[in-house]
């Protein structure tokens, strides 16, 4: 039998034209290209990854050296929740010099210091050397990624604040799913009791990022001394996490512990700044993007409105966190001048008692004895001043749907003084 010598050249020791090795080297500098242009408009680790999922058409995972999952791209053959599934089993796996039982992989490495890896999953497939080299050629432009961040955050920091992000912006995700995209960033969701934290600043304040750094690692510190689960991360201008404690640890109200620990460590250390610090109600897995919702706007309340250092609790904003949204419109200023306008018209001696007598009386319920009390005035001025107020107000101060009216109408005055919003016959 007779070789035919040009059949031979053309083809290599593993069965590949040379046609094939050419349209592979073209394949592997496409994927440089794309991933070097995700580069240079600043995207991030997951779309990186998703380069090589598509080239590869194999799920990709990258895990930092604690063996945390950073993130990942599961490809056209896996679901999100199939690939988290199989990490928990595949990060058990011993890794040898070419690659675990199912998985080729390539390290990425920077001054000399391993960061993480790159595993692409093979399932039933064998690996080619087309995979092996799709994968080191992704983890050279991964080290690049690297050199060209600003940001000095650790790289479970970015997976943790992509997880909490994505909760916050209403990603949905089953309850297994939740758990098993916690635990590949080390967090503790299964606790009984969860709690929503954020941390904002107030007014324009220098170097921010770096104080929310700062908070954020107060935050974790503090968490810890206190024996509760915490996963935080600064995601855009607020930092935000989830605490998970026990239920003894809830009565025992470790929440508003905790807040209060990192406000006044904060404190001590910024003085100058407004640090405001938002709690959510109690919740579970199940709540986890309206825990976040609620502790932001809780910490937004104190930042804008209220523009005080402090710990803003979710439950005590009630409607005055309907009446913050309203503020910048109309709609407000309109209903308190409804409401109100006829004792707002007054000069400020005449309308300064009676605002604060109409105040006290619906603090109580109406109760004039206990409202008189309040004030320190005689049950005599207290009658001729609610007299008063119900001829200015043209309404009977008895009837209950009357002083639900003002008392609302007072909350959203003293919002609109908090916010500099005037009502109409200020």
């Amino acid at each position: 039998m007779v070789t035919d010598p040009a059949s031979t050249a053309a083809t290599g020791e593993d069965g590949l034209s040379v046609e094939s090795r050419l349209a592979d080297i073209e394949r592997l500098d496409e994927l440089s290209v794309a991933m070097q242009k995700r580069i240079l408009h600043g995207e991030g680790l997951q779309e990186m990854l998703a380069e090589l999922a598509e080239v590869t058409a194999k799920p990709v995972l990258f895990d930092d050296f604690t063996q945390q999952l950073v993130a990942y791209s599961p490809g056209p053959s896996l679901t999100d929740a199939q690939l988290l599934e199989h990490w928990e089993l595949h990060a058990q796996q011993p890794h040898g010099a070419k690659g675990g039982i199912d998985c080729v992989f390539a390290p990425v490495q920077l001054r000399d210091e391993q960061w993480g890896t790159v595993h692409l999953l093979l399932g039933a497939e064998t690996a080619t050397d087309f995979d092996q080299r799709a994968v080191e050629r992704a983890a050279l432009n991964l080290t690049l990624w690297m050199l060209t961040r600003r940001e000095s955050t650790s790289l479970i920091d970015t997976a943790r604040s992509e997880f909490i992000a994505d909760l916050w912006r209403g990603r949905r995700w089953s309850h297994d799913m939740l758990l098993q995209r916690s635990r590949s960033v080390g967090a503790d969701l299964e606790r009984p009791v969860l709690l929503g934290v954020a941390i904002r600043l107030g007014g324009e304040t220098a170097g921010e990022r770096a104080l929310l750094q700062n908070a954020l690692e107060r935050l974790r510190k503090n968490a810890t001394q206190h024996d509760l689960s915490c996963m935080a991360a600064v995601v855009e201008s607020t930092c935000l996490g989830i605490v998970g404690m026990s239920r003894q640890q809830a009565e025992a109200r470790a929440g508003e512990k905790l807040a209060n620990a990192v406000l006044n460590a904060l404190g001590d250390r910024f003085g100058d700044v407004t640090i405001s610090i938002g709690l959510s109600r109690e919740g579970s897995v199940g709540r986890l993007r309206k825990l976040l919702t609620e502790s932001v706007d809780a910490s937004r309340h104190g930042a804008e409105v209220v523009q005080v250092s402090g710990l803003y609790q979710s439950s005590d904003l009630g409607l005055l966190s309907l009446l913050s949204s309203l503020a910048e419109g109309p709609e407000l200023r309109r209903y308190v001048d409804d409401e109100l306008g006829a004792v707002l018209g007054l000069t400020p001696a005449q309308r300064t008692p009676l605002l604060e007598t109409l105040q006290a009386f619906l603090d109580c319920g109406g109760n004039k004895t206990v409202a008189a009390k309040q004030l320190h005035i005689e049950r005599r001025s207290l009658y001729y001043r609610i007299e008063r107020l119900e001829a200015l107000l043209d309404s009977n101060l008895d009837a209950a749907a009357t002083r639900l009216r003002l008392q609302v109408a007072l909350q959203g005055l003293e919002v609109l003084r908090r916010v500099g919003a005037p009502h109409q016959r200020a």
